[in-house]
């Protein structure tokens, strides 16, 4: 299947008569609660962070990082957070009606009745360290003055996606910062995924169609047979990501793959596929209507809230100093200027905060005390090689990190300057990179 193509996240080119509706400025619409816990783990497999205090701080470095690079790269005019709030929603009422599953259970030979435990059943309790977090992130937000959005009884995706909706119809592009594969049904001509964790990877339409195999429109479908184990929506036992995917292409709908497998039993190849059709219909059906995305949802909402403020330096100066991220430096109040400076600490790599202000080499070592001669010298000594090999030239290649998150900490042969080094995006991985002389951004002492 061939990757998805990498496009700039740009608006689309306006069409005759439509300068001015196309002339808009895009919107950013982030899945706050996605990245949040994409920031925790990706930290959590490498090493914690705490203050001295013992206030864990990893999430949240991280995700100030993303938001300091999402700004850096697009300085977007309008953009706003969506948060997940606790308690019920509407899909826990419809998840109820859930009958049991029947699935094959290879070693009897025969079909198993399996009861529904529930929507999101399957999740574990928040990890008390990220949730300490979670007001940090959210003052972290305030003072960078970017508006969150929350509705009681609705999940972030029913409101990005009604959002998408709407904003779509004034006019505007809308992007929706994601790495979610649910979000993919809710991609138009208007309406677009960025991920910025893979290299600010934009998807579109045909995006969307190279990277899962089906349009946006039968994404829904796809996703019912596939299920979510981490909702607990169940889908179609035995159905996996590929054959999800082969049976939409076949038939175009959950609806008429489940027809065939009852009217023409026949045009389903696979006996696992044909029998989890037939066993399985209702709640299939219940999945679908899981996994959609609602585009209605009663919300009121102001385009002016989300337009980009100057940042809070105040608010940001204390709240980087109470948690001890001692190399965010003060941060200019233009909305669309660069919010670089909040960058990987160096400290946390046991690494000057600042190389130009660090002292020189000669500095810090004393000059070296004349040589003596040894006591016996050898009376021949050797010759140097009439032709010396030349040092091995710079790579221009790029050397990642086995290590997450932190410099490589070795020298490369014959480089300008050994142990130079680059970091990488947390949020992406914490991938640490070396790459040409340009892209290095600091010394390794």
């Amino acid at each position: 299947m061939p990757s998805p193509a990498k496009t700039e996240a740009q608006p689309p080119k306006p069409e005759a008569g439509k300068q001015s509706a196309a002339a808009r400025p895009p919107i950013y619409l982030l899945d706050s609660m996605a990245f949040i816990f994409r920031a925790y783990h990706a930290m959590q497999r490498q090493r914690p962070m705490s203050t001295r205090t013992g206030i864990p701080t990893a999430a949240t470095y991280v995700f100030v990082n993303m938001i300091n690079k999402l700004r850096k790269d697009f300085a977007p005019q309008y953009l706003a957070a969506v948060y997940d709030l606790s308690g019920p929603v509407f899909r826990d009422e419809r998840a109820r009606e859930m009958k049991p599953q029947r699935k094959w259970n290879v070693k009897t030979q025969q079909f198993d009745q399996v009861d529904y435990a529930g929507y999101k059943a399957n999740r574990a309790e928040m990890p008390a360290d990220l949730a300490q977090q979670l007001p940090y992130i959210r003052r972290a937000l305030e003072a960078f003055r970017i508006p969150i959005l929350s509705y009681e009884g609705f999940e972030a995706d029913d409101v990005i996606g009604t959002l998408s909706h709407k904003l779509a119809a004034m006019d505007h592009h809308v992007y929706v910062v994601s790495s979610d594969k649910d979000m993919m049904q809710l991609v138009t001509s208007s309406v677009s995924i960025l991920n910025p964790t893979k290299d600010n990877l934009v998807l579109d339409p045909a995006g969307v169609e190279a990277s899962l195999g089906v349009p946006p429109q039968r994404v829904i479908d796809v996703m019912a047979l596939r299920g979510d184990s981490v909702d607990n929506i169940p889908g179609a036992p035995g159905i996996g990501d590929k054959g999800s995917v082969e049976l939409i292409q076949q038939f175009g709908s959950v609806e008429s793959a489940l027809d065939a497998a009852t009217a023409a039993p026949d045009s389903i190849k696979r006996k696992t596929y044909r029998e989890s059709l037939q066993n399985n219909r209702d709640n299939i059906l219940l999945s679908k209507e899981l996994v959609t995305i609602h585009t209605e949802v009663p919300i009121e909402f102001s385009v002016d809230d989300m337009r980009t403020q100057p940042v809070d330096n105040a608010a940001c100066r204390e709240l980087f100093s109470e948690l001890e991220f001692t190399t965010m430096p003060h941060i200019s109040g233009s909305p669309a200027s660069s919010l670089a400076g909040v960058s990987i600490s160096l400290l946390r790599c046991g690494l000057p905060p600042n190389p130009a202000a660090s002292p020189s080499p000669s500095s810090k070592t004393p000059a070296p005390s004349p040589r003596r001669s040894p006591p016996n010298p050898t009376p021949n000594p050797p010759r140097p090689s009439p032709n010396p090999r030349p040092p091995k030239p710079w790579t221009s290649s790029p050397v990642r990190s086995k290590k997450p998150g932190c410099p490589i900490l070795r020298d490369l042969p014959g480089s300008p300057a050994s142990g130079l080094c680059s970091l990488g995006w947390l949020a992406k991985g914490g991938m640490a990179t070396l790459r040409r002389p340009r892209s290095l951004l600091f010394p390794v002492p």
